[in-house]
């Protein structure tokens, strides 16, 4: 599967089929703009109300806008596929259930301390080399995983997943 921009039908060459060919929605628009650059920058996730140092964790982000997506190569203007540097991993689904928040991973939950009874984020994009090489020397050292105390700070054993689990599968 692929994908190519045009500004007009006119574009497309007359071997290639019409049908394949759709105006662009607002969640492709995004994704299109973004999906080379998204995985570059850094986050800093803000859980309100702040309840500490751990309110505040700075990471990496991967973008979806629709919960399915498929794969997808961008076409250059000769309608030939662009590099390896091109190729969509995300791309959304046309008419896909849309995502219009920010996911949590499950092993950042017990670190915020959210238990969604009201909480809510804020996530905060930093595009500067410096910023972004902060983050990722952060995100390679030690202090990023483990605490003052010398316990794990990531876990996926907190109360929400196992709660969540429990309800899947019934077991205690």
């Amino acid at each position: 599967m692929s994908f190519r921009l045009m500004n007009s039908i006119d574009e497309l060459p007359a071997h290639l089929e019409r049908q394949y060919v759709f105006p662009l929605t607002f969640c492709e628009l995004l994704y299109c703009s973004t999906y080379r650059h998204m995985n570059k920058v850094a986050a800093l996730l803000t859980r309100y109300p702040i309840t500490g140092l751990g309110s505040i964790v700075p990471g990496k982000i991967h973008m979806r806008t629709t919960i399915r997506n498929e794969v997808r190569r961008e076409l250059a203007a000769d309608f030939t596929p662009l590099g390896e540097d091109y190729i969509a991993y995300e791309f959304p689904i046309r008419g896909g259930e849309f995502i219009n928040s920010i996911v949590v991973a499950p092993a950042l939950l017990g670190e915020l301390g959210m238990d969604f009874d009201g909480d809510t984020g804020s996530l905060n994009l930093a595009y500067t080399d410096d910023s972004i090489g902060e983050v990722d020397a952060f995100l390679r050292s030690r202090r990023a995983y483990i605490g003052p105390d010398g316990r794990p700070l990531k876990s996926c054993a907190v109360s929400t997943v196992n709660l969540v689990l429990h309800n899947m599968t019934g077991d205690a």
